[in-house]
């Protein structure tokens, strides 16, 4: 994906209402970087990232961009068990992207989503879908927010479903 087709993304995002900036190749940065997110959570930093991968392949038909999100909620101190199961109920629904749980020792615990969206290598990536994709990312990251929200405060994982109207597909 081109750096003028990042920009016409951008471009694309800010006028549906969305906040979006692009952070360009560098010696820091090693790829073209679009960022985009609902504007009151964008002033915070929580944004989906959206970094064109190279593949670098010969005779493809496929371009790649992968898609990010953090879910912004501190989980330490939350029942593994409960996340993966909460991880793996929310995965299960959800058509866009799937969730992961990651605890590495120089970072936080956290949970995010990660979409890799393909696109036909001979079309320009249609902003409408990229947009579509992102709010869809955004929708599912916020019932995963809520679930974590409520282990986080103490409640049992049975119950948080319960008022997400959520029935788990398996026993929790």
């Amino acid at each position: 994906m081109s750096t003028e087709e990042l920009k016409q993304a951008a471009k694309f995002m800010n006028e549906v209402g969305m906040a979006a900036s692009m952070i360009e190749k560098g010696e820091e940065v090693p790829v073209n970087i679009l960022l985009v997110g609902l504007p009151e959570e964008a002033e915070q930093g929580h944004q989906v990232v959206c970094s064109p991968m190279d593949m670098e392949e010969e005779g493809g038909f496929s371009e790649y961009i992968q898609l990010y999100y953090e879910i912004p909620i501190e989980i330490d101190g939350v029942d593994r068990i409960n996340i993966f199961h909460a991880i793996n109920e929310v995965n299960s629904l959800v058509p866009v992207g799937h969730f992961v749980y990651s605890a590495k020792k120089e970072q936080r615990e956290r949970v995010y989503i990660r979409h890799t969206l393909s696109y036909d290598i001979d079309e320009e990536l249609s902003p409408y879908v990229l947009c579509e994709c992102i709010q869809s990312i955004l929708e599912y990251s916020k019932l995963m927010e809520e679930i974590l929200a409520g282990l986080a405060s103490g409640m049992e994982l049975e119950h948080v479903f319960k008022i997400e109207g959520l029935e788990p597909f398996m026993e929790v």
